[in-house]
């Protein structure tokens, strides 16, 4: 039998006193609290569920989880609340794991352990304070154990590889066997699953991650150029780009200053090394004179503060694809195509064509069969943060962004294609975990570990 409104919301009512006495309950949508828990990244196509559940310990997500399955309600998890799938309707659940924010740094044994509340920018500070660095996101209040669970796409990917690379431990609350270990002596095909497609075979209540020492200043520095200078741009990116090593990732972008619809040219780089071979690294960007030039030593505690102007909630998505090299003609071509799209839907002028790198030296020393993490080979990638006022433009950019990476795509062979595993969950699973093999692996343990499909029906279907 199928779950309804009021048969949720009854069976939330009847676990309550199973509950810690600092766990949550939030039954009435108009309630600030309710309100609160609701708050997303993205605008679109938000639902209101039955019940909200807010636990204060592994035992009550447990517990939940469990009654859960008892009842046949369907729920989601919500950590950051960056995820488009953070979201269900009237007959489901919400479980906020916004209460679950422990953090204890180990150096001694250079790890770190965290909750599944826990979001990027306390994370790093913490870790900053003991003199250590982890893989984390660029948005600060971006869930860290969701993200990390994608594989962790991050700045320190040409030094220490994904963030899902570092992964030493998992307290996982699953389908079949409740709370269990996963490590690489314990549960170790669960432990596999987890390092890039953690999110579809249980609720992670806990990871225990490496850090690694902080061995040089962190220096920020972002240049803006005009659009006529496009070109000259484009140029001195290509080669910058292709021949990086993993101590200066960045991004170049096509965006608009606040409250305009002209673009700029935006090009921000994380140098991870001493300042004057930053210097020497930037210096054929600073020769095209940029209209501003902006140097900053920065705190790694303080490293997303650059790229939180992007986590302004509103109608937005994230789309994205891998490329196995920068093409200055796509960069090129993303203004032309950001110009358009402004020109038919004004509202999407928030739009940001963005093409991310790192270097993959180390990522190609990881063995493929080691993750469902499928994308060793790009160390580029194309991702389009679509921002829009209204649904109409938001509609357009949609339409818009997928039209450019088709165009991206073109001269990939077919496997070579690429999509980022956090960012879609529409078809195409094979370009979201390329190869037969991992593939087929990740159907055998979907049926070992949630054959009904309570963590979604991936690998089902």
């Amino acid at each position: 039998m199928s779950a309804t409104t009021d048969s949720v919301i009854q069976v939330a009512k009847e676990l309550k006193s199973s509950l810690s006495k600092n766990a949550q309950v939030l039954l009435d949508p108009l309630s600030e609290d309710f309100k609160i828990s609701m708050k997303r990244w993205s605008e679109a196509d938000v639902k209101t569920p039955g019940v909200i559940f807010k636990p204060a310990s592994e035992e009550d997500v447990v517990t939940i989880v469990n009654a859960a399955i008892r009842s046949k309600v369907p729920f989601v998890p919500k950590s950051g609340g960056n995820s488009p799938w953070s979201t269900i309707g009237t007959t489901g659940w919400i479980i906020d794991l916004s209460l679950l924010t422990s953090i204890n740094v180990d150096s001694s044994n250079e790890t770190v352990t965290l909750q599944s509340g826990v979001q990027t920018k306390p994370l790093n500070i913490a870790v900053a304070k003991a003199g250590f660095v982890i893989q984390s996101p660029s948005g600060g209040g971006v869930g860290y154990i969701p993200f990390m669970l994608g594989g962790g796409s991050n700045q320190l990917a040409g030094m220490y590889g994904m963030a899902c690379d570092s992964l030493v431990s998992a307290k996982v609350v699953t389908a079949t066997k409740g709370l269990v270990i996963a490590s690489a002596t314990e549960n170790e095909d669960l432990f596999w699953a987890l390092k890039g497609a953690g999110q579809f075979f249980g609720l992670v209540v806990e990871v225990t991650m490496k850090i690694y020492k902080l061995e040089s200043t962190i220096t920020s520095w972002t240049c803006f150029f005009l659009e006529s200078q496009v070109g000259e741009v484009a140029g001195v990116l290509e080669k910058v780009i292709n021949g990086v090593d993993g101590m200066s990732p960045g991004m170049c972008a096509i965006v608009a200053p606040p409250g305009q619809t002209r673009p700029m040219l935006m090009v921000s780089v994380t140098n991870l090394r001493p300042e004057a071979e930053a210097e020497k690294f930037m210096a054929p960007l600073i020769a095209l004179k940029p209209v501003q030039n902006i140097k900053k030593t920065v705190e790694f505690g303080n490293i997303t503060d650059p790229s939180d102007v992007f986590g302004k909630p509103g109608l937005n998505t994230l789309l994205s694809c891998g490329l196995q090299r920068f093409d200055g003609k796509q960069f090129i071509e993303a203004l032309d195509k950001w110009k358009k799209l402004v020109e038919e839907a004004p509202g999407a002028a928030r739009t940001v064509f963005m093409f991310t790198w790192y270097s993959n030296e180390i990522l190609k020393t990881i063995p493929e069969e080691t993750t469902p993490w499928s994308h060793r080979d790009c160390p580029i990638w194309f991702m389009n943060f679509v921002a829009a006022t209204d649904m109409d433009s938001n509609k357009i950019a949609l339409r818009s962004t997928n039209e450019f990476i088709a165009q991206c795509q073109e001269d990939q062979k077919d496997k070579q294609k690429a999509m980022f595993p956090n960012h879609s969950r529409e078809g195409n699973v094979k370009y979201r975990y390329r190869g037969e093999a991992r593939l087929q692996k990740l159907w055998a343990l979907k049926k070992t570990w949630d054959p009904e499909g309570v963590f979604t029906k991936h690998f089902l279907d």
